[in-house]
């Protein structure tokens, strides 16, 4: 998969808990309304994926 995407690189940054709360207060917030059957990733880029 690496070879495909080359090597992966995140943002190197640990999350503080307010970055996650703001994750969080959308997914509950009428702004994510149409959002339905999804993975929300905070993991700072680590995970490529498409």
């Amino acid at each position: 998969m690496l070879a495909l995407h080359g090597e992966a690189k995140g943002l190197s940054i640990d999350a503080a808990p307010e970055d996650i709360a703001e994750l969080i207060a959308f997914a509950v917030s009428p702004a994510a309304r149409w959002m339905t059957g999804v993975t929300l990733r905070m993991d700072g880029g680590e995970i490529k994926s498409i």
